[in-house]
């Protein structure tokens, strides 16, 4: 008896740790994937990587949801701890004796399945880290193409200026003519026009750049206000026919999002087991120590109290874990599915502008060269300043769309890689002597 006592203490002890405390899963470390951070804006200028690395590192909303990392740690921590025990005692009063009885009891099944649920949470823990890590990569992503996106803005801008003053510089001259002859009054009237238009292009532009530098800047963790300068250009260049093919067949392996649903699948495997073994009934074992309070002699004893699983059993918590393991299972098909449909929308969204931007820089090149010699023209007094301007006007058009189909090719190039999982490309080297912008 006195052995089963001790081994009944031992194991009740095992559950009771003095001394033992929950780790502290505030201070939760950073999951970044960046390899470093840079601590501040160096002298104001941010490159593509930089803005990166300071979107992952202080995006408020990325911040919040590492926190869920800590969380998951502490359901971790709180699935390997045993429950504990419970103590009883009583005391009674004869004529003769005094009676006690002290009983120590604790419920055994947790012993058994701690293990499994360990293993559950652990699962469970993996799935959070992959799915922070994700969105750690769409930020990332997003951090790129608001980057491309605000550098192309700032090229927007200059090219609807330089249209807007070289309307502005026709409608004065007209002006002045109207001033002399009434015969001009149309020529103004169209010209009043078109500087209308010009200025409508260029205040568009110009909230479009406030709203992306806006949104820039929250990602970054920077004061509203906050105008660092943006330099350098994006890296992504297109993938072969046979890249693509090759990302898109190592993508499962790559992506964070399809690794965190096979983790949420392993994670289902897992609890269903743990809902399996809680089917068994509970069992309470007790140790109990008494004294008759009517004849005074002195006992010990062992208890056991086990549940009857007629009704329950747990048969409700192993169905649902069965379902939802099979709607995990489905899901990550569905996400497969999908991403694969949507990394061949970015690459056809990719080839298409790429087709139109080389199409574009052809007739550039052609309408640059016309435009120099009507300027040479138009210097020398041969060429008037209608047929000039409407030329200039024509060649900023083409230059401004140009650089829309330039930041739509980058964007679309950074969707592709993203959506495959593959890392950026590495920048150019800067050129001697070539000044960044």
């Amino acid at each position: 008896m006195r052995k089963a006592a001790f081994f009944l203490a031992a194991v009740l002890a095992a559950g009771v740790v003095p001394g033992r405390a929950a780790p502290d899963f505030a201070a939760v470390p950073s999951t970044a994937t960046a390899a470093a951070f840079v601590s501040s804006v160096p002298a104001g200028v941010l490159d593509e990587d930089s803005a990166v690395a300071l979107a992952v590192r202080n995006d408020p909303d990325l911040r919040a949801a590492r926190l869920r990392a800590g969380v998951a740690g502490a359901q971790l921590f709180k699935a390997g701890l045993l429950p504990d025990p419970r103590l009883s005692a009583g005391l009674g009063r004869s004529s003769d004796h005094t009676g006690y009885s002290v009983a120590l009891s604790a419920d055994v099944r947790p012993f058994f399945v701690r293990g499994a649920a360990r293993n559950e949470a652990a699962a469970a823990a993996e799935e959070t880290r992959l799915e922070i890590l994700w969105r750690e990569w769409l930020t990332a992503e997003k951090a790129r193409e608001l980057f491309i996106q605000a550098r192309a803005d700032e090229e927007l801008e200059r090219t609807l200026g330089e249209t807007r003053d070289l309307l502005l510089a026709q409608y004065q001259l007209d002006l002045a003519d109207y001033q002399k002859s009434v015969s001009a009054l149309a020529a103004v009237s169209a010209d009043l026009a078109v500087l209308a238009d010009a200025e409508r292009a260029l205040r568009g532009a110009r909230l479009d750049a406030d709203r992306t530098r806006h949104g820039l800047n929250y990602l970054l963790g920077l004061p509203p206000g906050a105008n660092p300068v943006l330099t350098g250009e994006s890296a992504e260049k297109d993938l072969s026919a046979g890249e693509y093919r090759a990302a898109l067949a190592a993508m499962p392996e790559r992506r964070f999002d399809l690794l965190a649903l096979r983790a949420g699948c392993d994670s289902g495997e897992k609890a269903l087991r743990l809902a399996s073994l809680e089917r068994f009934p509970p069992l309470t074992v007790s140790l109990e120590k008494a004294r008759s309070s009517e004849e005074g002699v002195d006992s010990v004893g062992v208890g056991l109290e086990l549940g009857l699983p007629i009704f329950d059993g747990n048969r409700g918590g192993v169905a649902v874990t069965r379902a939802t393991k099979d709607q995990l299972r489905q899901a990550y098909s569905a996400r497969l599915a999908r991403a694969d449909s949507q990394a061949d929308e970015a690459r056809q969204a990719a080839l298409l502008s790429e087709d139109q931007l080389r199409g574009l820089e052809s007739r550039l090149a052609e309408m640059t060269q016309a435009a120099d010699a009507a300027g040479q023209r138009f210097r020398s007094g041969a060429l008037g300043t209608d047929v000039y301007v409407g030329l200039m006007k024509s060649l900023l058009s083409a230059r401004a769309e140009a650089v829309r189909l330039r930041a739509s090719l980058a964007v679309a190039r950074v969707a592709l890689n993203a959506l495959l999982g593959l890392p950026p490309a590495a920048p150019p080297p800067p050129q001697p002597g070539k000044t960044p912008r």
